[in-house]
């Protein structure tokens, strides 16, 4: 259904030969007395929804769920990397090997910088 949405929706925004996709995550907090395993601080419980979404078709592409303890570098190497499409990313996305991943199969990227990247 997801497939069939991007395709029905895709507007040529950018005048870019492959599909733009931005990542990001959002936090959902959860009652650690109902969700016991969603363990995040001392006191609150939640999960974390990165989502790579389809700039063009403005619908998610992709999902992956965690708990919200995981650093959202950590996640990236879960992302589906297409041969000549964009990725844009925050700077929590500094994670070098896994940017390079994405460049070696021939796709691009986009990642505001941390303050002190050297």
């Amino acid at each position: 259904m997801v497939e069939q949405a991007r395709t029905l929706r895709v507007t040529k925004i950018f005048s870019l030969a492959g599909n733009i996709y931005a990542f990001d995550s959002t936090t959902i907090e959860l009652c650690l007395a109902v969700f016991c395993w969603a363990k995040f601080r001392k006191k609150k419980g939640g999960i974390k929804v990165h989502t790579l979404y389809d700039v063009e078709a403005r619908v998610p592409a992709f999902f992956h769920i965690t708990t919200a303890s995981v650093y959202d570098s950590q996640v990236m190497k879960e992302i589906p990397v297409e041969i000549g499409a964009y990725y844009i990313f925050d700077r929590g996305y500094n994670f070098f090997l896994q940017l390079y991943r994405i460049e070696c199969a021939g796709a691009f990227f986009v990642v505001r910088a941390k303050r002190r990247v050297i």
